[in-house]
C-alpha cells in the first residue's frame, strides 16, 4: 500500500462483498478473510475499526447468504482469531473519542 490511506479505502471497498455473499467461500480461500481480521491488530485503530466495521457488513442479519456460505465465512473467522483481536480492540479503544466510540459500537 503506498500509504494508510490507501488501505483505508481498499478496506472500505470490501463492504460490496455484502451484496455477494456467494463469494464468501472465494473470498475465505484466498486467505482474504484471515487478512482482513488481522487488521483488527494494525497499529492505527482507524484501520482496525474500518476492518471491524467491514466484518460486521459481511456478518450483517440482513445478508440474504445461505447457510453454506456463512459457514464458510464464519469459520475462516474464527480460524483467524478474530473473538481475540475483537477484545484486544475493545480494551485498546477509547469510548471518549468520537471515532473509537464508533469502533465499539461495532463490536458490540
Amino acid at each position: 500500500m503506498a500509504s494508510e490511506a490507501d488501505l483505508d479505502a481498499d478496506i472500505k471497498s470490501l463492504s460490496i462483498l455484502s451484496e455477494h455473499p456467494d463469494l464468501y467461500a472465494e473470498f475465505a480461500s484466498l486467505g482474504c478473510v484471515g487478512s482482513l481480521v488481522s487488521l483488527l491488530s494494525h497499529e492505527n485503530t482507524d484501520i482496525a475499526i474500518d476492518a471491524i466495521e467491514i466484518l460486521g457488513e459481511l456478518t450483517d442479519e440482513d445478508v440474504e447468504a445461505e447457510q453454506e456460505e456463512w459457514d464458510v465465512l464464519v469459520t475462516a473467522m474464527v480460524d483467524a482469531d478474530v473473538i481475540a483481536l475483537l477484545g484486544q480492540n475493545l480494551a485498546r479503544l477509547d469510548e471518549g473519542n468520537d471515532a473509537d466510540r464508533s469502533g465499539v459500537y461495532h463490536v458490540m
